[in-house]
Protein backbone atom coordinates (compact mmCIF):
# COMPACT_ATOMS: atom_id res chain seq x y z
CA UNK A 1 0.00 0.00 0.00
CA UNK A 2 0.65 3.79 -0.54
CA UNK A 3 0.55 6.63 0.94
CA UNK A 4 -0.90 9.77 -0.81
CA UNK A 5 -0.05 13.48 -0.12
CA UNK A 6 -3.29 13.83 1.85
CA UNK A 7 -2.64 10.82 3.96
CA UNK A 8 -4.87 8.00 2.71
CA UNK A 9 -3.58 4.49 1.70
CA UNK A 10 -4.44 3.16 -1.80
CA UNK A 11 -4.01 0.31 -3.30
CA UNK A 12 -1.06 0.27 -6.37
CA UNK A 13 -3.27 -1.82 -8.58
CA UNK A 14 -4.66 -0.59 -12.22
CA UNK A 15 -8.39 -0.57 -12.12
CA UNK A 16 -10.41 0.49 -14.74
CA UNK A 17 -12.10 3.82 -14.76
CA UNK A 18 -15.01 4.10 -13.33
CA UNK A 19 -18.33 4.79 -15.34
CA UNK A 20 -19.97 8.03 -15.45
CA UNK A 21 -23.22 8.69 -14.82
CA UNK A 22 -25.35 9.03 -17.90
CA UNK A 23 -25.57 12.78 -18.80
CA UNK A 24 -28.83 14.23 -17.28
CA UNK A 25 -30.94 16.11 -19.72
CA UNK A 26 -31.13 19.79 -18.60
CA UNK A 27 -34.73 20.54 -17.39
CA UNK A 28 -35.71 22.80 -20.44
CA UNK A 29 -38.06 25.70 -19.01
CA UNK A 30 -41.02 25.99 -20.77
CA UNK A 31 -42.29 29.50 -22.25
CA UNK A 32 -45.54 29.45 -19.96
CA UNK A 33 -47.19 32.57 -18.93
CA UNK A 34 -50.10 33.33 -17.06
CA UNK A 35 -51.93 35.21 -19.62
CA UNK A 36 -52.58 33.25 -22.07
CA UNK A 37 -53.10 30.10 -19.58
CA UNK A 38 -56.07 32.09 -18.28
CA UNK A 39 -57.17 32.90 -21.77
CA UNK A 40 -57.27 29.51 -23.16
CA UNK A 41 -59.08 28.37 -19.47
CA UNK A 42 -61.13 31.35 -18.29
CA UNK A 43 -62.33 32.59 -21.58
CA UNK A 44 -64.08 29.18 -22.92
CA UNK A 45 -65.85 29.06 -19.35
CA UNK A 46 -67.23 32.66 -19.89
CA UNK A 47 -68.07 32.35 -23.06
CA UNK A 48 -70.38 29.11 -22.53
CA UNK A 49 -72.05 31.04 -19.04
CA UNK A 50 -72.88 33.99 -21.63
CA UNK A 51 -74.08 31.75 -23.72
CA UNK A 52 -76.34 29.39 -21.39
CA UNK A 53 -77.66 32.65 -19.03
CA UNK A 54 -81.05 32.84 -21.24
CA UNK A 55 -81.72 29.66 -20.88
CA UNK A 56 -80.75 29.35 -17.45
CA UNK A 57 -83.01 32.16 -16.92
CA UNK A 58 -86.03 30.69 -18.58
CA UNK A 59 -85.72 27.08 -17.03
CA UNK A 60 -84.84 28.67 -13.22
CA UNK A 61 -85.88 31.82 -13.33
CA UNK A 62 -83.59 34.06 -11.24
CA UNK A 63 -81.96 31.66 -8.71
CA UNK A 64 -80.62 29.72 -12.01
CA UNK A 65 -78.99 32.92 -12.59
CA UNK A 66 -77.26 33.58 -9.50
CA UNK A 67 -76.21 29.81 -9.66
CA UNK A 68 -74.57 30.21 -12.77
CA UNK A 69 -72.58 33.14 -11.43
CA UNK A 70 -71.65 31.48 -8.60
CA UNK A 71 -70.53 28.25 -10.56
CA UNK A 72 -68.57 30.68 -12.81
CA UNK A 73 -66.95 32.40 -9.98
CA UNK A 74 -66.04 28.89 -8.28
CA UNK A 75 -64.06 28.13 -11.78
CA UNK A 76 -62.74 31.13 -12.42
CA UNK A 77 -61.14 31.20 -8.81
CA UNK A 78 -60.41 27.54 -8.84
CA UNK A 79 -58.90 27.40 -12.68
CA UNK A 80 -56.60 31.08 -11.62
CA UNK A 81 -55.40 29.23 -8.52
CA UNK A 82 -54.68 25.78 -10.67
CA UNK A 83 -52.74 28.15 -13.45
CA UNK A 84 -50.66 29.54 -11.07
CA UNK A 85 -49.29 26.48 -9.56
CA UNK A 86 -48.50 25.19 -13.13
CA UNK A 87 -47.14 28.31 -14.31
CA UNK A 88 -44.54 28.58 -11.27
CA UNK A 89 -43.78 24.82 -11.77
CA UNK A 90 -43.01 25.07 -15.63
CA UNK A 91 -39.38 26.93 -14.20
CA UNK A 92 -38.48 22.93 -13.63
CA UNK A 93 -39.17 21.92 -16.80
CA UNK A 94 -41.72 19.87 -18.75
CA UNK A 95 -41.81 16.93 -16.73
CA UNK A 96 -42.74 19.18 -13.43
CA UNK A 97 -45.09 21.35 -15.40
CA UNK A 98 -47.08 18.14 -16.46
CA UNK A 99 -46.86 16.91 -12.76
CA UNK A 100 -48.26 20.04 -11.74
CA UNK A 101 -50.77 20.00 -13.99
CA UNK A 102 -52.51 17.02 -12.47
CA UNK A 103 -51.16 17.77 -8.84
CA UNK A 104 -53.52 21.16 -9.82
CA UNK A 105 -56.64 19.60 -10.61
CA UNK A 106 -57.18 17.84 -7.24
CA UNK A 107 -56.71 21.64 -6.02
CA UNK A 108 -59.19 23.15 -9.02
CA UNK A 109 -61.79 20.23 -8.52
CA UNK A 110 -61.68 20.86 -4.25
CA UNK A 111 -61.54 24.56 -5.07
CA UNK A 112 -64.85 24.46 -7.01
CA UNK A 113 -66.48 22.27 -4.31
CA UNK A 114 -65.49 24.21 -1.49
CA UNK A 115 -66.68 27.97 -2.83
CA UNK A 116 -69.59 25.80 -4.43
CA UNK A 117 -71.05 24.68 -1.09
CA UNK A 118 -70.05 28.34 0.53
CA UNK A 119 -72.00 29.61 -2.26
CA UNK A 120 -74.99 27.19 -1.57
CA UNK A 121 -75.57 28.27 1.81
CA UNK A 122 -75.18 31.88 1.48
CA UNK A 123 -76.85 32.69 -1.72
CA UNK A 124 -80.48 32.40 -2.71
CA UNK A 125 -79.43 29.99 -5.89
CA UNK A 126 -80.90 27.07 -7.50
CA UNK A 127 -78.76 23.98 -6.50
CA UNK A 128 -79.15 21.94 -9.06
CA UNK A 129 -78.62 24.69 -11.81
CA UNK A 130 -75.52 25.56 -9.60
CA UNK A 131 -74.19 21.85 -9.55
CA UNK A 132 -74.76 21.81 -13.42
CA UNK A 133 -72.96 24.90 -14.21
CA UNK A 134 -70.26 24.26 -12.06
CA UNK A 135 -69.72 20.73 -14.26
CA UNK A 136 -70.00 22.22 -17.45
CA UNK A 137 -67.44 25.16 -16.59
CA UNK A 138 -65.03 22.85 -15.08
CA UNK A 139 -64.98 20.82 -17.90
CA UNK A 140 -64.86 23.37 -20.53
CA UNK A 141 -62.04 25.22 -18.48
CA UNK A 142 -59.84 22.05 -17.80
CA UNK A 143 -60.52 21.25 -21.33
CA UNK A 144 -58.87 24.71 -22.69
CA UNK A 145 -56.33 23.85 -20.47
CA UNK A 146 -55.39 20.43 -21.44
CA UNK A 147 -55.29 21.13 -25.08
CA UNK A 148 -53.20 24.56 -24.53
CA UNK A 149 -50.70 22.31 -22.53
CA UNK A 150 -50.24 20.07 -25.17
CA UNK A 151 -49.54 22.99 -27.48
CA UNK A 152 -46.87 24.38 -25.37
CA UNK A 153 -45.51 20.99 -24.91
CA UNK A 154 -45.58 20.20 -28.77
CA UNK A 155 -43.81 23.67 -29.20
CA UNK A 156 -40.94 23.21 -27.49
CA UNK A 157 -40.34 19.65 -27.56
CA UNK A 158 -37.93 18.50 -30.39
CA UNK A 159 -39.63 16.37 -33.17
CA UNK A 160 -38.15 13.20 -33.45
CA UNK A 161 -35.48 12.51 -36.07
CA UNK A 162 -37.36 10.68 -38.92
CA UNK A 163 -37.71 7.05 -39.16
CA UNK A 164 -35.18 4.75 -41.49
CA UNK A 165 -36.64 4.63 -44.84
CA UNK A 166 -37.80 0.56 -45.02
CA UNK A 167 -38.78 1.11 -41.31
CA UNK A 168 -41.96 -1.19 -40.90
CA UNK A 169 -45.49 0.26 -40.86
CA UNK A 170 -47.05 -0.13 -37.56
CA UNK A 171 -43.77 1.88 -36.30
CA UNK A 172 -44.79 4.91 -38.54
Amino acid sequence: MARTPEGTDTMNVDCPPMRQPPATREAKVLPISLGPLLAWTVAPALLLGAAGAYPTWRLAGTGGLVGLAAAACAVVAAMTGGAVVVVRRASGGLAKAVIAFLWAALVRIGTCLVLGLAAAFLLPLSPPAMLIWLAALYVVSLAGESVWLILVIRNSTKAPPPLAPGTPALLK
